[in-house]
Order: structure tokens, then C-alpha cells, then sequence
């Protein structure tokens, strides 16, 4: 197993947090410091992460969280702020996110210890996911349709008493959280507000903070979704 890999398998990073974990030094494979990723791990080696040996998994897990507001998903300390992962302390095998919400955002986000199921999901732009938004100012149709393109859809568009905030819906496949931003500030409706309630089949359904095991049948559908896209593009091509 490639060592980046086998970082993720134990549920210490994601595949690409891992490999950053590898170039910075951080982690040594049978006491010594390895920094080339692709690296392979061999069954009579032991590898150590911040100079901790990483322990065995059990078994493959699966959770979504209700992630609040003022969290963070980057491993880097460089943005290390309060980390989401401290909400799986009572968790005996370690998880990871597989994919992120900026520290302003709130809502669903998937963790798992299971590398394979992370780039079977993350490689796939097609899965729909959905946002609760609110945006400064009154957005009008002539806004929605500057910032509007077959990458997402704007919906159940409503304005507050005072006639100063906008709620609506977002769903998209492939734009992720920055880009959305950054389309309503063109237009001069900055994001006060994001909440992701939907990532494929799964609906946003625990407290904000707390986090659920995800049912093995729903494992399966989230997979089975990205396998029917996947064929859609080929049977197109």
C-alpha cells in the first residue's frame, strides 16, 4: 500500500491532506522520516504520525456531522482554528472529512475512515448537493440570472419582514462553497448565511454539532450515485 494511502486507511487525513502530511516530514516508516508519498508500506513495517504510532482500524466507518459555524476541516495549523474532528473524540477509530465547509459555514459533511469510498465519492462533480443560503439585500431576478449558469439552480427564493436579507435554496453538482460566495459578492449580495442540508441521498438530519452513523444502505445508494453518473458521461462520449 502506497504510504499516503495507507495514512488515509487509518483515518489520520484525507488522500490529499495526507500526502501534504508526508512532503512536510511529519510521518516515518520504521523509524525513519519518510517525504515521497507514493512511498509503499510493507506488512513488517510500522509507520508513526507526529511521532505517535498509528494504531490498526477495525473496521470501516461511516458519519455524517452537523458541523457548526467557526470550525474548521483543514489538518494544516496553518488554519487551525476549532477543529470538527475533536467532535469524534469518544469515536474509537479515527475519521477524517472527505470533503469541506469553510469556517463560516455550517451543515452536512461526511467523515470516514475508508479511503476508497472518499475517491469513489470525491472524484465523481455530479452528485447534488444542496445549501439553505442568506444573502445581504433583496435578490432580484436580473442578479440571479448575471450569476446563473447550468452549474447550479436557485430556488424557494423568499425576503425577510424588514425586506432586507434574501433566503433561498441552492442546488449544485459541481461548484463547491468558495465559488458560491463569490458569485452573490459579484453581485453586490454577500453570503451572511450557508447551510449544506442535502449531499446526495443523505438529508441533514442530527443537531448542529452532533453527528450519526450512516445506515450501510445508505452507503450503498451514495456509491450507486456516483456509479450511474459515472456511466451517464460514458454513455454520452
Amino acid at each position: 500500500m502506497k504510504l499516503y494511502e495507507y495514512l488515509a486507511a487509518h483515518g489520520i487525513a484525507s488522500l490529499s491532506e495526507s500526502k501534504q502530511l508526508i512532503k512536510d516530514s511529519k510521518v516515518k516508516v520504521s523509524g525513519n522520516i519518510v517525504t515521497d508519498p507514493q512511498g509503499i508500506v510493507k506488512n513488517d513495517d510500522y509507520v508513526e504520525y507526529n511521532n505517535e504510532l498509528i494504531e490498526e482500524i477495525t473496521n470501516k466507518e461511516y458519519f455524517v456531522l452537523n458541523k457548526p459555524e467557526g470550525y474548521t476541516s483543514s489538518i494544516s495549523k496553518k488554519y487551525q482554528k476549532k477543529d470538527i474532528r475533536s467532535l469524534f473524540e469518544g469515536e474509537k477509530n479515527k475519521v477524517y472529512p472527505i470533503d469541506y465547509l469553510d469556517y463560516d459555514s455550517e451543515g452536512l459533511v461526511i467523515f470516514t475512515n475508508d479511503p476508497s469510498f472518499e475517491e469513489a465519492i470525491n472524484k465523481k462533480t455530479d452528485i447534488e448537493k444542496e445549501y439553505e443560503i442568506k444573502v445581504r439585500g433583496l435578490l432580484r431576478r436580473e442578479d440571479s440570472r448575471k450569476i446563473g449558469d447550468a452549474s447550479f439552480r436557485i430556488l424557494n427564493v423568499k425576503y425577510d419582514e424588514l425586506k432586507e436579507n434574501t433566503y433561498l435554496n441552492l442546488i449544485t453538482k459541481s461548484i463547491e462553497v468558495k465559488e458560491i460566495r463569490q458569485k452573490f459578492s459579484s453581485v453586490n449580495h454577500d453570503v451572511k448565511k450557508l447551510k449544506r442540508i442535502r449531499f446526495g441521498n443523505l438529508i441533514l438530519d442530527v443537531p448542529k454539532g452532533k453527528y450519526r452513523q450512516i445506515r450501510p444502505h445508505e452507503v450503498k445508494l451514495l456509491k450507486l450515485l456516483s456509479t450511474q453518473n459515472d456511466k451517464k458521461k460514458k454513455d454520452k462520449q
